[in-house]
């Protein structure tokens, strides 16, 4: 078996040697180590250049992190894909202990598990649990509210798996794992393995750190789902959810964040389809406030009344 790494980079120079070097440092080494600079203005090419020919060099107009991972992945015919982040770091048994395990039952992802670190090396939350293991709809059903998987570089898609769900959707970024993790999981198994397999930077430009755009991300994600399994037949009926529960717990969820923009949007595009609820009517309020007068309710209230 063989796995391609590919790491999509956008400005991402501060941080780019270090990933390519773990991947370049695995135990067993991988088919292909694939950078994406998607259009980057600083020297993130210069840095991947300097790897010569251990390392494809692709470069592309900006198109987002999506659209780059697409464009790694369509050049390689390696078996198995993992989308390491530019600023993140594999460990050196990452592939190894993951292929190992895929050559155990027939697997769509194989994923582990992932630790936070930040600039000043200190090292904090693990992240990664077993409750996505499992035939379909294992992967899906448990990823659809907030997948195990931390970081998509925790992970090993098997290609042909990847493809036949239509690679990541370029239309998220901040979500885009959890949107390909749903589709996956409807049509293949997921294998845990009890090992940290990446460490996670924690800085000021995580994706993450956004958490209006998240939120809001995260409501498209789960209704594009949705609609993903309604236009293929594929049942998405053992979620026991509708777009009701969708808007109300996303809208709770924001109100928590301090999420104010992604609430406002939220009540919104509810209204928008005709979805009327009392959380919902709670969160339109809550969004027109002003933030003083809102703390005071929420102080007062409760995030949940």
């Amino acid at each position: 078996m063989s796995a391609a790494i590919i790491i999509p980079a956008y400005n991402a120079a501060a941080w780019l040697a270090e990933a390519i070097g773990s991947a370049l440092a695995q135990t067993q080494p991988a088919a292909q180590v694939i950078v994406v600079d998607d259009g980057s203005t600083d020297d993130t090419a210069a840095i991947a250049e300097k790897f010569a020919d251990a390392v494809m060099l692709l470069r592309r107009p900006n198109a987002g992190v999506s659209a780059a991972r697409n464009h790694g992945a369509a050049q390689t015919t390696a078996e198995w894909l993992l989308f390491l982040d530019a600023d993140d770091r594999l460990l050196p048994g990452a592939v190894a202990v993951m292929l190992a395990r895929a050559g155990e039952g027939d697997f769509g992802v194989i994923y582990g598990q992932s630790v936070d670190f930040n600039e000043a090396g200190a090292f904090g939350n693990q992240h990664g649990n077993d409750k996505m293991q499992g035939p379909p709809p294992a992967g899906a059903k448990k990823a659809f509210w907030k997948a195990p998987i931390a970081t998509p570089g925790a992970a090993l898609v098997r290609r042909d798996v990847f493809e036949r769900a239509g690679g990541w959707n370029p239309r998220f970024n901040t979500t885009a794992d959890r949107d390909l993790w749903c589709r996956i999981g409807t049509l293949a198994e997921f294998g845990f393995v009890h090992h940290v397999v990446v460490e996670r930077r924690i800085h000021g430009r995580n994706m993450s750190a956004d958490k209006n755009r998240a939120r809001r991300q995260a409501v498209e994600v789960q209704l594009a789902f949705l609609e993903w399994g309604a236009a293929l037949g594929i049942a998405t009926d053992f979620l026991a959810t509708n777009e009701q529960e969708i808007f109300d717990r996303n809208a709770k969820r924001a109100i928590e964040e301090r999420a104010f923009d992604a609430v406002a949007w939220i009540s919104a595009e509810a209204e928008k389809r005709g979805i009327t609820t009392d959380t919902l009517a709670r969160a339109r309020r809550l969004a027109a406030m002003p933030g003083f007068a809102r703390e005071i309710e929420l102080n007062v209230r409760g995030i949940f009344s």
